[in-house]
């Protein structure tokens, strides 16, 4: 009996049998991650619209009790009670201290840099124009109205809905993000009516690589919040901010960005949302990005 016990094949596995079970394994792993990995960035983009849709609303409220759109640089505090932010401002309080009591809202969930000295991934419309031209850029835009006065939506004469008033951007690693660049040279200059010009001048010294990096320039890292809260519609999404443009317009080119697979978020003033993708055509991007330019149906 002991003999016959121990002449018994062992029930264990062999080496080549457990190769080819972790072999499947690990194929099953890289199957499965990636759409593991994509669900949980489409929540997040679910998260990042809702946080969107929750300021249109507070927006709107804010309009029908006050007759006019929150202010720029009271944003926040002004949309706080409907967004119960607890952003109540005092002598005693920074600007950043106020923002990093609403951090967690003010951050869209997609973004993976922790920055001090942003604590906001959302940003208004500064138009689409060079100058200040049919409403849509300077003290006409929404991120800069005319001085000594709110905006209201009887300023949209475009259509709330055909018009951007938010979007996002993502806090930059200077020293890595390829969205940083400073423009190497080039004396173009680009006037009111020429932001077609300039669209395509940026667009071939992106493709020749003449746009070079500016590492630590700081004017990319978000902290001067009263001075940079919007993104414009110059350039297309999840494209570069440049730099030292010589352009009659702050000299500064800000797209909106995101780490979305279906692009960046956008709030129009009607309150909905939509996904814009970066191939988005350039004059619908300028048509949408002016409040009173007056383009046709076709062009927004």
């Amino acid at each position: 009996m002991i003999l016959r016990d121990l002449a018994r094949p062992s029930k264990g596995l062999t080496l080549v049998e457990l190769l080819v079970a972790l072999g499947i394994m690990a194929a099953l792993i890289s199957i499965l991650m990636p759409a593991i990995f994509a669900s949980r960035e489409r929540a997040r983009e679910i998260q990042c619209t809702n946080k969107l849709r929750q300021i249109g609303i507070g927006v709107a409220n804010f309009h029908s009790q006050m007759g006019r759109l929150p202010g720029v640089q009271t944003f926040w505090a002004d949309l706080s009670p409907s967004l119960e932010l607890g952003l109540e401002q005092n002598a005693n309080q920074s600007r950043d201290q106020l923002y990093a009591k609403a951090e967690a809202f003010l951050t869209c969930p997609s973004e993976t840099l922790s920055d001090p000295g942003s604590r906001i991934n959302y940003f208004l419309n500064n138009g689409s124009a060079i100058n200040p031209r049919n409403g849509s850029a300077d003290f006409d835009s929404i991120a800069k109205p005319p001085p000594w006065r709110h905006l209201s939506f009887r300023d949209f004469t475009d259509g709330l809905s055909n018009t951007a008033y938010m979007s996002e951007r993502m806090r930059l690693d200077l020293k890595t993000d390829d969205r940083c660049f400073w423009k190497n040279g080039g004396t173009s200059q680009f006037g009111q009516g020429e932001e077609r010009g300039l669209f395509l001048d940026l667009n071939e010294q992106f493709e020749l690589k003449l746009l070079k990096k500016q590492p630590n320039y700081i004017y990319f890292s978000d902290q001067g919040l009263d001075n940079y809260f919007y993104y414009d519609h110059l350039w297309q999404p999840n494209r570069p901010i440049v730099y030292g443009l010589v352009i009659a317009r702050y000299d500064l080119v800000i797209p909106p960005s995101s780490s979305h697979s279906s692009g960046v978020n956008l709030l129009f003033s009607d309150g909905s949302i939509r996904p814009i993708y970066d191939t988005i055509d350039h004059v619908m991007w300028l048509a949408i990005g002016s409040r009173n330019g007056g383009e046709s149906e076709s062009e927004k």
